[in-house]
């Protein structure tokens, strides 16, 4: 990663958490590894953890489908701006997909993602990542 002559990293960070829904009805669906009704919140930030995007979905949906949904909505603050101020694209295992990587690629940024072992088919490459 490079920092920019300023000293900072350009870069956004994408993640999404599961809420308990006691009362609500809105979004609310059962999540079988919470064992509980749940809305499932995600939240785009940029390098100064300021939130550029938020969304509320379904509490049984995944992260690359809500990734993939998010990407056609508006962000909360200008679309060139954004671009100018960033260049990397943090997100966790969850959003290990070929589609999300392509989407971001497209985009110019530059995709930092875990690798996701479910997605490795070779027994090599997962006793590496071991």
């Amino acid at each position: 990663m490079k920092r920019e002559q300023n000293g900072k990293l350009r870069y956004r960070f994408k993640d999404s958490t599961c809420v308990v829904n006691k009362y609500g009805s809105d979004k609310v669906a059962y999540n079988k590894h919470k064992k509980r009704k749940v809305t499932n919140v995600s939240i785009e930030t940029e390098s100064n953890g300021i939130a550029i995007f938020t969304s509320t979905n379904n509490g049984n949906m995944h992260d690359s489908k809500i990734f993939i949904k998010d990407l056609k909505k508006d962000y909360l603050i200008d679309e060139d701006i954004l671009e100018r101020f960033s260049k990397y694209y943090i997100v966790d295992s969850g959003y290990d997909s070929k589609d999300i990587k392509e989407n971001l690629e497209k985009r110019d940024l530059i995709p930092i993602i875990k690798a996701n072992k479910r997605n490795i088919k070779d027994e090599q490459k997962l006793k590496e990542l071991k």
